[in-house]
């Protein structure tokens, strides 16, 4: 009785940290942390239409959109770091709907914001 216990809880948490898991797909620890998924969303490994080079899109928005007044306002597009190529957020399958585009451009730009107040750098350079 207790091995049985022991092989369905064996499974139950190998699932958590499954090493074939793809890395774009939310892991479950994240949902326990994040429920709404921002943090995940914004941090996520993202590939490039063009030149298919993979960043992150709180990293792309960080050095990509550095000193564009339009990215600290909300803008809603991504850019690449490699290539200077911008697309909609949608077509990178990380949002469905105009709400959520801007609720994750909102929380890039917040992330931004906060670290060049604790800088004190200016976001416009």
């Amino acid at each position: 009785m207790k091995t049985s216990q022991l092989g369905k809880r064996y499974e139950e948490t190998r699932k958590d940290f499954d090493v074939h898991r793809s890395f774009y797909e939310t892991p479950t620890c994240m949902s326990q942390i994040d429920p709404t998924g921002m943090v995940w969303r914004t941090a996520r490994l993202v590939k490039c239409p063009e030149c298919n080079a993979e960043f992150s899109l709180l990293w792309a928005r960080a050095i990509s959109c550095q000193g564009c007044p339009d990215s600290v306002r909300g803008c809603e597009l991504a850019r690449c770091p490699r290539c200077d190529t911008e697309w909609d957020l949608r077509t990178l399958r990380i949002v469905y709907s105009k709400f959520e585009k801007r609720r994750v451009a909102r929380r890039a730009n917040t992330v931004l914001l906060e670290y060049y107040k604790d800088v004190g750098e200016s976001p416009f350079r």
